[in-house]
């Protein structure tokens, strides 16, 4: 059971099912409302419950694939990649209100692609297509009050 506790894979498993039990619990002093006219909770306990299934399918998906062999007795983790992601998620707060959703979401995607070396035509292709899809639905869609470009661009 403990080695199984030390399975990456069931770690974040584990990690959903915190987070989702975490964020389940915020919202619930929210009012959900109905499939019709959502409240301000509606959505945020729907993804909660996503996540939470989420994390127990990696959870039984872990277990399984590790019955008749020996779980993983150390885990590796990779900083560089880690560093990366979260630097992109840093540069896309920090860039947001002065250059705008655009550029800042290009930021974000090659940052965290820099993560995976010898892709730079997918890292532009989706940096592209995000932000892209960002605009249309942030902005154009769903009435998102941020600039899409810098001030005077």
């Amino acid at each position: 059971m403990m080695r199984l506790l030390r399975h990456p894979e069931v770690l974040a498993g584990l990690l959903f099912i915190i987070l989702g039990s975490a964020f389940l619990a915020v919202s619930a002093g929210y009012e959900a409302g109905t499939a019709r006219e959502m409240g301000p909770g509606y959505f945020p306990r729907l993804l909660s419950i996503v996540v939470i299934v989420l994390g127990l399918a990696q959870i039984i998906h872990a277990t399984a694939k590790s019955q008749g062999r020996e779980a993983a007795g150390r885990l590796n983790f990779h900083w560089r990649p880690a560093l990366l992601v979260l630097g992109g998620m840093a540069l896309f707060a920090l860039m947001l209100n002065s250059l705008g959703l655009i550029l800042a979401t290009l930021a974000l995607v090659v940052a965290a692609g820099l993560a995976v070396p010898g892709r730079r035509l997918e890292i532009a292709i989706t940096a592209v297509v995000l932000a892209a899809f960002s605009a249309l639905v942030f902005v154009k869609a769903l009435g998102v009050q941020m600039p899409l470009w810098p001030e005077g661009f």
